[in-house]
């Protein structure tokens, strides 16, 4: 009798682990991944998503709903600023293979401060992406982790190069009589950088081969730059920092001086301008004009430098979240640049101009035509792109002059 109750225990005990054995194989944990890390979804004012999506294979043949069994946390660093983050769980799965949709909403309150980072590691954009995921099932539970990290635009910086490419269009000799203003060098370089301001520096050197005194620095800068049409620096006038010079100073004949410009960019639009990129999948038509104006100093008149202005035309192209995309930038290299000339009412104000020029002393520009037929080099009244892919387009080469403009031509 004994001996029967002692098996009969036994018996219990091998039943019920059978039974355990069988419900924990029963309820095997779903397994889990990633399929892709992120998609750009809805884009507003106050509101920008990533979607995830994920996978589950959930094998179980006893309860199609297993109740809290799938969580996700998701987090999106760019330039080691946090952008993104949040969590989902207790999401019920099928049995199965399926896929679900994780929205995460970008902080665009922080779009600045990475935009600092952006600047400060000179326009390289570091991402990474980290997705857990969290899988049960009765008694049993698996987790998946899936990072990723991508660097676009290494060793290349397309903001500031379409910059430098746009006052690159100031150097030459002005003009091809005395006197002479000579632009040897000309270049944009990122400064200082906070959350409510980046400083662009603009540095010149000049030379004087006259036998006459002339202005050291530009009375007048004009300058605009625009990134998918958000415009994002514009400087019109005196609305700048000088250094190296004085206002006033002049420079001596046979003698250069370098000196700095200082512009500023107000961070509040870039906001509008990261959603503009995120829009046109991850893409930027970046626009640059530039213009500074000295003053002639036997005319008294304004002269542009270059007349007309320069125009800089370019792109870049990012691939955090846009598939198949090829990061890279024409600017700097595959962009294009126009100049040209605004004379005013053409024919009679020109003819009129170009007399009191010569009465004045000053040879009147070459490239400036009267009449039906216009230079190549410029055209009346327009600024003209020119050579798509051609940075050099439309400058001065070595030990060409350009001309002081006549008196009364207007330098937009």
């Amino acid at each position: 009798m004994r001996l029967a109750r002692v098996g009969l225990a036994v018996v219990g005990v091998l039943l019920v682990l059978a039974v355990v054995g069988l419900l924990v194989g029963a309820f095997a944990v779903p397994s889990a991944g990633v399929a892709d890390q992120g998609d750009w979804g809805e884009v507003s004012e106050n509101r920008t998503e990533v979607v995830t999506t994920v996978w589950v294979n959930n094998p179980n043949p006893l309860v199609s709903v297993l109740g809290s069994d799938l969580d996700l946390e998701y987090d999106l660093a760019l330039n080691g600023v946090d952008l993104a983050a949040g969590e989902r769980e207790g999401l019920s799965v099928e049995r199965g293979n399926q896929t679900r949709e994780f929205t995460t909403e970008l902080r665009n309150d922080r779009i600045r401060a990475w935009w600092v980072e952006y600047v400060r590691t000179n326009e390289t954009v570091d991402a990474d992406v980290r997705a857990t995921i969290g899988t049960r099932a009765a008694f049993r539970r698996a987790s998946y982790t899936v990072e990723r990290n991508a660097t676009f635009l290494e060793n290349e910086s397309p903001m500031i190069d379409a910059m430098t490419e746009a006052v690159n269009g100031t150097e030459g000799s002005y003009p091809s009589a005395a006197p002479v203003y000579e632009v040897r060098d000309a270049r944009a370089e990122w400064g200082a950088v906070n959350r409510t301001r980046t400083l662009v520096h603009v540095r010149f050197t000049v030379y004087n081969p006259s036998s006459v005194p002339v202005p050291a620095a530009p009375e007048g800068i004009s300058a605009t730059v625009r990134a998918n049409d958000v415009e994002l620096l514009r400087t019109e006038g005196q609305a700048y920092e000088l250094s190296g010079v004085g206002r006033d100073e002049v420079i001596p004949p046979g003698e250069s001086r370098e000196y700095t410009v200082t512009l500023r960019i107000d961070n509040e639009r870039i906001d509008d301008w990261f959603r503009s990129h995120v829009r046109q999948d991850e893409r930027t038509d970046l626009e640059v004009d530039f213009q500074a104006t000295v003053r002639n100093p036997l005319t008294g008149d304004a002269v542009g430098l270059p007349p007309g202005g320069v125009t800089y035309t370019c792109e870049m192209q990012t691939g955090i979240f846009v598939d198949d995309a090829e990061s890279g930038t024409t600017c700097g290299s595959g962009g294009g640049v126009g100049v040209g000339v605004d004379v005013g009412t053409p024919d009679a104000d020109l003819g009129a101009a170009l007399a009191s020029a010569m009465t004045a002393g000053v040879t009147p520009a070459s490239a400036v035509t009267v009449g039906p037929t216009p230079a190549p080099a410029a055209t009346v009244g327009t600024a003209p792109r020119v050579g798509d892919g051609d940075a050099s387009a439309g400058r001065p080469s070595a030990g060409e002059s350009r001309p002081w403009p006549a008196v009364g031509l207007r330098n937009g």
